[in-house]
């Protein structure tokens, strides 16, 4: 992680503004392939000794713990549901088949741990 950043003092504290770069690693959404990537989001954030809850951060003193704001920025900002490309078709079907057999028989690949399920269906 990497942030780049200027501190400046306010009557009611300290603003935080700058930039922080981070690597991110994640699964494409359709296709499960490993990812990637380097995400820089933009910062703004003011401290201070008496934070208003979810508008500011905490002042501690002189000292001011930026873990916490870094964390959920960065959170935030990440991608949910990345995609390795956008034209990206997901899974092969013959390497991940989701049913077992020939089309007339078409018949889905049952979980034998439901298996004790089987015993309470009517004949």
């Amino acid at each position: 992680m990497k942030v780049d950043g200027v501190l400046e003092s306010i009557p009611e504290g300290i603003v935080v503004d700058g930039a922080v770069v981070v690597p991110w690693v994640g699964e494409c959404r359709r296709c499960l392939t490993e990812l990637e990537g380097s995400l820089t989001t933009e910062l703004r954030e003011v401290f201070e000794v008496r934070p208003t809850e979810g508008d500011t951060w905490p002042l501690h003193g002189d000292e001011l713990d930026l873990a916490p704001m870094l964390r959920d920025t960065v959170l935030l900002a990440l991608p949910l549901a990345p995609l390795c490309s956008q034209d990206c078709l997901g899974p092969a079907p013959e390497l991940f088949p989701t049913v077992a057999g020939t089309e007339a028989e078409a018949e889905p690949i049952r979980d034998p741990r439901w298996s004790a399920l089987d015993q309470l269906r009517p004949d």
